[in-house]
C-alpha cells in the first residue's frame, strides 16, 4: 500500500514506498516537479531513472544507515527543498529503505521553515496512519538540528 502524506499541500510530500508508475503518475498530477531519493546504495538508482519520462528531475542522496545523519546534511538537504519549493518547484521526499529517514528529513525541512521540533512532532504522532515517526536517535539529532537553525 503507497502512502502520501502531504505535509504542505501541494509543496512537499512523503512518500513510503513502492515506488511505481502508478505512484509516478499521482506524484504529477499533483504537480511534483523534483523527487529525493534517499538511498543506501546509489546502483539502487538506475531503477529510478524512468522518472525523467514523467518530466521529474531528481537528486539522490546515499546514506549509511549504520551511521547517524548529520546536522550538516540536514541543512543541505533542507536548503535544496526550501530552493526548488521557492522556485514552484514541489517536493517529495522517498526513502523505500527505511521510513524514519523521510520522516526525518519531512521534520529537518519544516524545522529549516521554523517550525518548532515538538509542534512537528505533534503533527505527526496525528498522522501516524501516514508518518513513521523518527527513531529516538533521529529527534535527538533534529533537535541539534533545531538548535543550529535557531542560531542561524
Amino acid at each position: 500500500m503507497v502512502l502520501l502524506f502531504w505535509i504542505i499541500i501541494g509543496a512537499l510530500a512523503g512518500s513510503y514506498g513502492p515506488v511505481d508508475r502508478t505512484e509516478a503518475m499521482r506524484w504529477r498530477s499533483n504537480g511534483i516537479k523534483r523527487v529525493l531519493f534517499l538511498v543506501t546504495d546509489k546502483s539502487t538508482v538506475e531503477k529510478y531513472k524512468e522518472y525523467k519520462l514523467f518530466g521529474f528531475k531528481y537528486r539522490v542522496e546515499e546514506y549509511d544507515p549504520k551511521l547517524p545523519l548529520s546536522v550538516e546534511k540536514l541543512k543541505e538537504i533542507s536548503a535544496w527543498i526550501h530552493k526548488n519549493i521557492g522556485n514552484f518547484m514541489p517536493t517529495v521526499i522517498v526513502c523505500e529503505e527505511n521510513p524514519t529517514i523521510a520522516s526525518t528529513f519531512l521534520a529537518a525541512y519544516l524545522i529549516y521553515r521554523g517550525i518548532a521540533l515538538v509542534s512537528i512532532l505533534m503533527l505527526f504522532m496525528k498522522k501516524s496512519k501516514y508518518v513513521v515517526m523518527p527513531t529516538q536517535e533521529q529527534i535527538s539529532l533534529l533537535s541539534l538540528f533545531e538548535v543550529e537553525m535557531r542560531r542561524d
